[in-house]
């Protein structure tokens, strides 16, 4: 996925406080502070954490710039002018 860092950073500015990403891009999402990113490897995975989210934890970015272990929410905008919801 192209951009993930930027729809980091304005689902942060629209208040969005939870992320899902492809886990592939999770490491460039979780660069943006204020917003919990979390590394998805598979649409059933993505429905496992939204039935119990507690059992997933935000990913956090590592200086080689690759993500440590976690999974995810995912909402996305191609613009961040508008409120996502």
């Amino acid at each position: 996925m192209r951009g993930a860092l930027s729809i980091a950073a304005c689902a942060r500015k629209q208040g969005i406080r939870n992320l899902i990403v492809p886990a592939d891009n999770a490491a460039e999402a979780a660069v943006a502070e204020g917003v919990n990113v979390y590394a998805i490897h598979s649409l059933a995975e993505a429905v496992k954490y939204l039935a119990n989210p507690s059992q997933f934890h935000p990913v956090k970015p590592t200086q080689r710039g690759r993500a440590r272990q976690a999974v995810t929410p995912f909402r996305t905008s191609r613009t961040c002018a508008g409120k996502v919801g």
